[in-house]
């Protein structure tokens, strides 16, 4: 990770590839950004498990949509309103 540097915000030395994030008030190896919906910084020990997350939640998404589309679809059905014949 090469030379290391000082870091004023942190008072302490970081790699070249860290950097500090405010928010989190902590150093991030490698940092690709602060995660609103977690609250925590991504960066290089956790971004395989951010990325499953994204995955999931875009799983549970399509999931979510798909039960309601069946039931929507089942509901006009049984209610004779299946539309034209």
């Amino acid at each position: 990770y090469g030379a290391w540097q000082w870091n004023d915000q942190t008072r302490t030395f970081k790699p070249k590839s860290a950097r500090f994030d405010p928010w989190c008030d902590c150093v991030i190896l490698d940092f690709d950004h602060t995660c609103p919906w977690t609250g925590t910084a991504i960066g290089k020990n956790n971004i395989r498990s951010f990325r499953f997350f994204v995955t999931a939640l875009q799983f549970l998404a399509y999931a979510t949509a798909a039960v309601f589309i069946i039931a929507a679809v089942g509901a006009a059905k049984r209610s004779g309103n299946g539309g034209p014949r």
